[in-house]
């Protein structure tokens, strides 16, 4: 059975970390719609947004003069038993 892994990074002045979800299989569009929700969210309080992005990831960077902030989403299929 295969299953869709959605890995949330952040790495900010605050603190840093991940977070994990999992989708079943036939909830690939699900996994991809709460990435860009979650994108869209932080993505709004920027001005300036260094991001990149295809159908499984999203990368949002900000620099200010003292530190970069990323916020990081990837998804990836796996199989499990």
């Amino acid at each position: 059975m295969k299953v869709y892994i959605l890995e949330h990074r952040w790495d900010n002045a605050d603190n840093e970390g991940s977070e994990i979800q999992v989708f079943s299989y036939d909830h690939l569009n699900m996994a991809r719609k709460t990435m860009r929700d979650a994108a869209e969210k932080i993505r709004a309080q920027w001005e300036q947004d260094y991001t990149w992005e295809d159908e499984n990831s999203i990368h949002l960077g900000f620099t200010d003069s003292l530190y970069g902030t990323v916020y990081a989403w990837e998804i990836y299929e796996r199989e499990v038993l």
